[in-house]
């Protein structure tokens, strides 16, 4: 046991094992419920379980015999001895490379971007306006300024001190905080895995008291079983009285503890002082509320990661901690990056929310953070303290999120800017759009040998989305679209293409749809370059079902912007579109 301290004391100290990433790789440990530090050390490493993906068990082993014949735990080795003997701890066949638009492209991928940048510049200036297009371009161009300056109105990075440098004095010796934390969930048949969640609550060290309040809107499985059996308040309502503030605002008045943290029924804390390095940072850091990223299952798709990651860096917490409070401009996008809270976890003082409250069926967490701040209060995001989380969902629903998103942007933000939109053009976009993608998912993919190198994939996608200057709107449906397990999403954008999509046909293809899809593959891309060297056929199935939920955010955008334009004479009938897209989001 000794040993065992020690070695976790020494793994702990070095920042060398990531619990998240071992969580995720190794969902039997989540749900053994035990440490995944002290897994490692007594069996993780002994199995070929690797503690980050900054380190092999099986390479380090397999290339020093020295270490394999002494019996010793790698990491420890690698830490004490092997690094600064200059042992190599992976393989090198998978590493991180800059994102593309940090690192000097071929001459061959930099001239079509420059013609593919020209070609979609006058396409934005033309649907936005030249104003809008010079604030884009500066925005792009200018680089990211980190600073500590609090009262300039920018974020500040939190750095860690040493409040938790050793986990076995948090769960073991330290005295628990005297605070009560209620702990609001809204479910609906939430599943087996519910029960983590709870019990991972229950558990959590450094906390007096820890009360659990469910609200339930209709589950018909084992959702208020397992909350019985564990000790949750149960409050019920009807389905139809749910939304995101009123549920939440409801646990919320049944919580008796000092601070309320709110979170939903399939995220997971990834260890036992998950809640008390949210509440450290609290308190310590004098901020209103807290929210933490997630970080997505082991099952989680491409689309989801490449979100996740695209999101982060926007909020500029994928390396760390912010601390928020308004900005000096106060147009949407300052305020949208500053005023970040998020439902997954998001932790404040019962007093404070008791002043606020939720409000709005949509983006409640993101309202509440913009109504503490314009009030002058501070907000924190953490990057380092993550819960686990993510969904695998169809096209179908991406193109929701993607109408629904929008519509709240412009309801939320007056500077909020919306396209120029003529909806007979659009639907001929849409079908310009839907038969690319189909094209290029089963003739230009399909046509590859795999691996690919990262750079000829890029070159790949570049030349195909060239391809598109010069052609003609489709007078039909060519090619029948797989569809990648989602028939709603196919089955929705035919109908809505055979309302009108042909009317353009023939002539030459000048819509906003494709440059808009290019700027959004960009960031996949450049999700791909931080995480991948090649393309193999796995990676490409997904990136097929990646393009394909991708169109469906992008449809669903620009469908959202027709209906904000709407005249009234439109040839189809956006009411009972926007009827169809808004239910269930």
């Amino acid at each position: 046991m000794r040993m065992d301290c020690y070695e976790y004391w020494v793994i702990k100290k070095s920042g060398s094992f990531d619990p998240i990433y071992y969580l995720l790789n190794n969902p039997d440990v989540r749900v053994a419920d035990v440490d995944p530090l002290m897994h490692f050390i007594k069996h993780g490493w002994q199995e070929g379980r690797s503690p980050s993906k900054d380190f092999n068990v099986n390479f380090y082993l397999d290339t020093n015999a020295d270490v394999k014949s002494s019996g010793m735990n790698p990491l420890v080795h690698y830490i004490r001895y092997g690094k600064a003997e200059g042992r190599s701890s992976l393989s090198g066949i998978t590493y991180s490379r800059k994102p593309r638009l940090f690192r000097k492209p071929n001459a061959l991928i930099s001239k079509r971007l420059t013609k593919n940048i020209i070609n979609m510049s006058v396409s934005y200036i033309r649907t936005y306006g030249f104003k809008v297009f010079i604030k884009k371009l500066i925005n792009n161009l200018l680089p990211r300024v980190n600073t500590k300056d609090i009262s300039a109105g920018r974020s500040l990075r939190i750095y860690h001190d040493k409040f938790i440098s050793n986990p076995i004095l948090v769960e073991k010796e330290i005295q628990p905080l005297d605070v009560k934390i209620s702990a609001v969930i809204p479910t609906k048949n939430a599943g087996s895995e519910f029960e983590f969640l709870i019990k991972m609550l229950k558990q959590q060290k450094g906390i007096r008291e820890i009360e659990l309040v469910i609200v339930d809107s209709g589950s018909t499985d084992d959702t208020l079983l397992i909350a019985k059996q564990h000790g949750a308040k149960i409050i019920q309502i009807k389905p139809e009285q749910f939304s995101h503030s009123f549920s939440r605002n409801l646990g919320a008045e049944n919580a008796s503890g000092d601070y309320l943290l709110f979170m939903v029924q399939d995220a997971l804390p990834p260890s036992r002082t998950w809640l008390y390095e949210l509440f450290i940072i609290l308190k310590d850091k004098n901020v209103s509320a807290i929210s933490c990223a997630e970080s997505p299952r082991e099952n989680a798709d491409l689309f989801y990661r490449f979100l996740c990651w695209n999101h982060y860096n926007f909020l500029d917490v994928n390396n760390g901690d912010r601390i928020f409070q308004l900005p000096e401009s106060k147009d949407q996008v300052s305020l949208r990056k500053n005023g970040q809270l998020s439902d997954l976890a998001c932790l404040i003082s019962k007093e404070t929310f008791s002043e606020y409250k939720f409000r709005r069926d949509y983006g409640e967490d993101l309202d509440l953070g913009l109504r503490l701040i314009k009030d002058g209060k501070r907000i924190a995001f953490s990057g380092e303290i993550r819960v686990i989380h993510s969904h695998n969902r169809p096209a179908y629903y991406f193109l929701k999120r993607g109408y629904v998103d929008n519509l709240f942007l412009k309801d939320m933000f007056s500077d909020f800017v919306i396209p120029k939109i003529d909806q007979e053009d659009l639907i001929a976009d849409i079908a310009f759009t839907y038969e690319f993608v189909n094209d290029f998912i089963q003739k230009d993919l399909e046509s590859l040998k795999f691996p690919i190198e990262n750079s000829a994939f890029e070159d790949l996608v570049v030349r195909a989305f060239e391809k598109c200057n010069g052609q003609t709107f489709p007078s039909k449906l060519t090619r029948q679209m797989p569809d990648y397990k989602d028939q709603q999403f196919v089955t929705f954008v035919e109908e809505l293409i055979n309302q009108g999509g042909f009317k353009k046909q023939r002539q030459e293809y000048n819509g906003i749809l494709v440059p808009a899809l290019f700027t959004h593959v960009n960031i996949m891309l450049d999700y791909l370059d931080t995480v991948y060297k090649y393309i193999g056929e796995n990676l490409a199935e997904e990136i097929k079902t990646c393009l394909f939920k991708q169109l469906g955010i992008m449809i669903g955008t620009y469908l959202a912007f027709g209906y904000l334009k709407r005249t009234g004479n439109e040839p189809i009938d956006l009411e009972k579109l926007h009827t169809i897209l808004k239910a269930g989001v």
